[in-house]
């Protein structure tokens, strides 16, 4: 008697593997522009938390020091208040020392003008809104700031 052993095969068929193929193609088709959205909503929140804190700082040296300061966006060599995406300036409104000068912010973000004083108690006569926003006007983050100079956002 002979003992036949059937050949098994292992692994995949063409058919099989172009099957596979197509799924993870539809599947990241789908996939890829909700996670490039996410990105950009991440780095609005970020961008505006990053704000947030210079603010925070802005109000806290102005109380500790007990004289004016001033966050504004800085000119190009950030030395002084200018426009455009250069970065943030916390200036002493004194002497016109730069206390504090950050990068600027990443990717296309957009930000509304920001020239803000606060007094030696922390108030500042600027209230309103700071609006932080992507390029393409998708996703935003408004930053409030009341008259008692209280930052949320």
């Amino acid at each position: 008697m002979h003992n036949k052993r059937k050949k098994t095969n292992n692994g995949f068929t063409l058919v099989e593997l172009m099957v596979i193929v197509a799924i993870i193609s539809i599947l990241a088709t789908v996939a890829v522009p909700g996670f490039n959205d996410f990105i950009q909503r991440n780095s609005v929140a970020s961008e505006a938390n990053r704000l947030i804190s210079i603010l925070r700082y802005a109000r806290s040296e102005a109380v500790q020091l007990q004289r004016d300061i001033r966050v504004c966006q800085a000119n190009a060599t950030q030395d002084d208040c200018g426009t455009g995406n250069n970065g943030f300036l916390v200036i002493d409104a004194f002497n016109s020392k730069v206390l504090q000068a950050t990068p600027p912010f990443s990717g296309d973000l957009v930000i509304s003008n920001v020239n803000i004083t606060f007094s030696e108690d922390g108030s500042t006569g600027n209230a309103g809104a700071i609006t932080v926003r992507d390029g393409k006007n998708k996703n935003s983050a408004d930053i409030q700031l009341n008259v008692a100079g209280l930052v949320t956002l």
